[in-house]
């Protein structure tokens, strides 16, 4: 009789494991208290409108061979699905009113900017070669915790070249980076490209490098149908997952878990137990801080997070192809949203994607951070927060009529997401939308999958890694599986 794994948590690296488990003959379940798969991966549907809440692009979407590639291709994540690849990443436009354009083609984006300042044409050159040389590092798909000397001298011999670049380009921030240049709108707007504070310029060539070489794509359908697809193949399989249903805790016996507890009251027992919940939830609440040491403790009471987000979406009576579809807007003074004063907002739109919208209409989101305290105080007020998100609705169509002409007038629809959305639907501690924040001080941390003391339970997803996302999410669940097939003696494999 297979064995049994219990699941927590329906998002990527949730359905990640349950389709490795299936395929290697496990009895997989997955929990998910939503009535929806994917997690943060989402999407919802307003009067014929998707708004999207994860997607900008996806590492792994490209022909040529590669890690994340492979990943995708064995979960049926992108089957049948056309990639959308830009030609602009986005466009930047400063206080001033300068435009800065960055193109996701990076023969086009040296061009550019050499045009812009061409006395900085060998910081440019070391910028375009960066581009192209970090992206092309390769990592074997095996967990590194498992390789042995073959896979090391592999590794070794496919990247020794940019090793070199790896290890400057690690230590630095985009920002430092961005000193090279002497031209003054260079210098402030490449750290722009990801304004993140301390944002590692490694992992910026990186997205940029895989822009460049076409595997950093839109899936036509965006997030939502890319969860769906997944789910698909995981049920094709014999894998079972069930929504609705919420897991507040771990059972444990002689320090191995066992099983779950749901808030119905149902207990449900199984061999192995992977949560790829919140962390805090699992660690504090589910395990009631039982199964943790100094360095855990640390990590959760020091370790920035991603800044929650307010996230508008509306649906409007207007297509807009004159207009990229994602810009970055500074203010030349701070503007009144809400309770929130902001400097910035990113526009985006999917004009590119005819699933998205009917015909001839088209779907706009705008992005901003917030307080996640402001929220989780103004969320046991029912009508005070219903009456934030309103003034936060008017005020942002205030400030997008000044940038789109007679946009409030073509709204059919809007949709305001406060911290708190993220936080009733995925239970992400502090509405974090990513969890850990990636710097170049958090960048080298590694964050435990097993916790001290407790057999037969791992955790996954985003807060065991730094610089989440989907790609790396969905291989902790290869990986996890693959540390439990060598525990049973039982030789790993996929479908694909």
């Amino acid at each position: 009789m297979s064995k049994k794994i219990i699941i927590i948590g329906g998002g990527i690296a949730g359905l990640a494991a349950g389709s490795y488990a299936a395929m290697n003959g496990f009895s997989p379940k997955i929990y998910e208290m939503h009535s929806l798969p994917g997690g943060v991966c989402t999407g919802w549907q307003r009067d014929g409108f998707w708004f999207d809440g994860c997607i900008h692009w996806l590492i792994g979407t490209g022909n040529d061979a590669g890690t994340f590639k492979q990943i995708w291709d064995e979960l049926g994540a992108l089957k049948n699905k056309k990639i959308i690849n830009h030609d602009i990443f986005k466009t930047i436009i400063n206080n001033k009113g300068q435009e800065f354009v960055v193109y996701t083609n990076a023969d086009r984006f040296r061009d550019y900017m050499l045009t812009l300042a061409p006395e900085d044409h060998e910081a440019i050159d070391s910028f375009y070669y960066d581009t192209l040389e970090i992206a092309d590092m390769e990592l074997p798909i095996k967990p590194q915790k498992m390789w042995n000397i073959r896979d090391y001298l592999q590794f070794i011999s496919q990247n020794k070249s940019i090793f070199k670049s790896m290890g400057r380009l690690s230590k630095i921030s985009i920002k430092e980076y961005a000193k090279s240049f002497t031209n003054p709108l260079l210098k402030e707007m490449i750290p722009k490209i990801f304004p993140l504070p301390d944002f590692p310029a490694v992992a910026a060539f990186m997205t940029l490098g895989h822009l460049h070489y076409k595997n950093a794509g839109w899936p036509e359908g965006g997030a939502y149908s890319f969860s769906k697809s997944i789910v698909t193949h995981y049920l094709e399989m014999g894998g079972k997952i069930q929504y609705n249903l919420k897991v507040v805790k771990i059972l444990v016996k002689k320090k191995k878990a066992i099983g779950i507890l749901l808030d119905n009251g149902e207990k449900v027992y199984a061999d192995y137990i992977i949560s790829a919940a919140d962390g805090y939830s699992t660690i504090f609440q589910m395990l009631e801080g039982k199964y943790l040491d100094e360095k855990i403790k640390k990590h959760y009471d020091e370790t920035p997070l991603f800044t929650p987000l307010i996230m508008a979406s509306f649906g409007v009576n207007q297509g807009l192809s004159f207009f990229d579809h994602s810009t970055d807007f500074e203010f030349s003074k701070p503007k009144k949203v809400g309770s929130n004063y902001i400097n910035s907002i990113n526009i985006k739109h999917y004009n590119f994607d005819p699933t998205m919208a009917p015909d001839g209409k088209a779907v706009v989101i705008v992005g901003f951070e917030t307080s996640y305290k402001f929220w989780e105080e103004m969320y046991e007020k029912k009508e005070e927060y219903e009456y934030e998100k309103e003034k936060i609705h008017n005020d942002l169509l205030k400030i997008l009529d000044e940038i789109i002409p007679n946009f409030s007038q073509n709204v059919n629809v809007s949709d305001i997401a406060t911290p708190m959305t993220w936080v009733r639907y995925t239970g992400n501690w502090k509405g974090s939308f990513e969890g850990w924040l990636i710097n170049t001080k958090t960048l080298r941390k590694k964050i435990p999958k097993k916790l001290p003391k407790l057999k037969n339970f791992y955790m996954i997803g985003q807060w065991t890694t730094i610089g989440g996302g989907l790609p790396p999410a969905a291989k902790d669940g290869r990986d996890i599986v693959q540390y439990i097939c060598k525990k049973e003696k039982l030789r790993f494999h996929t479908n694909f």
